[in-house]
């Protein structure tokens, strides 16, 4: 399958012609079988797929001793595989003292479920139409760390939202497993509303 990388369409000199690339992405996804440009993802996957993440999520929580050796099975990204960022690498971000000098962590999930537990230092800006209204909370001199579901879904419409806006310098990551695999894996987690500054 095909993947819409959204760096190599974006215009080298700046914002200059970033409406017509803009577009010119969401007609290319129309383009790439199996996605939409609603999320970027597969809009049809196996049926088995689905079920035996949910089953492996389960047996995750279920389990005493979380295993952060075996990450999730890889969904079919839309994306640059390149933006991922593993577990351990955000774990050293938040135990860094001067990490907010330098990223900023948006989850991306609803707000129901970020107010029940979300990763430290995290924002919530839910996918879909909140997102835009609120870019304005984006701080685009840093490096925006992305936080969603371990399915990715909703990321590629978010990171549409943030090259359109912030340009194709905009430096941007996604946790690889997203909130489901950080929850259950023994990575430290909050229900408290701090931020990084």
């Amino acid at each position: 399958m095909g993947r819409v990388l959204l760096n190599e369409y974006a215009p080298a000199n700046g914002r200059k012609g970033s409406l017509v690339v803009f577009f010119l992405g969401i007609l290319l996804v129309g383009l790439v079988p199996g996605c939409s440009a609603g999320n970027l993802l597969p809009s049809s996957q196996p049926e088995s797929s689905s079920a035996s993440a949910v089953v492996e999520s389960a047996d995750a929580e279920s389990s005493v001793e979380a295993d952060r050796s075996a990450l999730p099975a890889e969904v079919d990204l839309c994306f640059d595989e390149a933006l991922l960022m593993e577990p351990d690498e955000l774990l050293a971000i938040i135990d860094a003292e001067d990490a907010h000098a330098f990223y900023q962590i948006i989850d991306i999930r609803s707000t129901t479920l970020f107010e029940g537990m979300h990763v430290p230092y995290s924002i919530n800006i839910p996918r879909g139409g909140q997102f835009a209204l609120r870019i304005d909370e984006v701080h685009f001199e840093r490096t925006i760390i992305l936080v969603g579901h371990e399915s990715y879904d909703g990321v590629g419409g978010v990171l549409e939202v943030l090259f359109e806006t912030g340009g194709p310098e905009t430096s941007v990551r996604v946790l690889r497993g997203g909130y489901d695999y950080w929850g259950t894996h023994g990575y430290p987690v909050t229900f408290e509303l701090r931020r990084f500054c």
